[in-house]
């Protein structure tokens, strides 16, 4: 829920009324679960972080905004219902 209150701020700021809808997981998974990445091995690589994840959205909502009205004619495609298979 935290990257889409991020997409919504960014996205409210160039006037799109962006609204967070909840969808059921599709995932066998439990929807909340204890994940803690490792990015020491990262780091020790010599990564470094060149942006930060609101600066990364606002490009992503900028490139995608070329393309609003072909992605809203292909909604129903995008969002279609997913269901996966537990895993046997």
């Amino acid at each position: 829920m935290d990257i889409a209150k991020k997409v919504q701020r960014n996205a409210n700021e160039k006037e799109l009324n962006v609204e967070i809808k909840s969808k059921e997981n599709p995932r066998p998974e439990s929807e909340k679960h204890y994940y803690n990445a490792d990015h020491d091995k990262l780091k020790k690589l010599g990564f470094k972080r060149t942006r930060e994840i609101d600066d990364e959205i606002k490009i992503i909502i900028e490139d995608l905004l070329h393309y609003k009205d072909r992605i809203g004619e292909r909604k129903d495609v995008i969002m279609k219902n997913i269901k996966w298979q537990k895993s046997r």
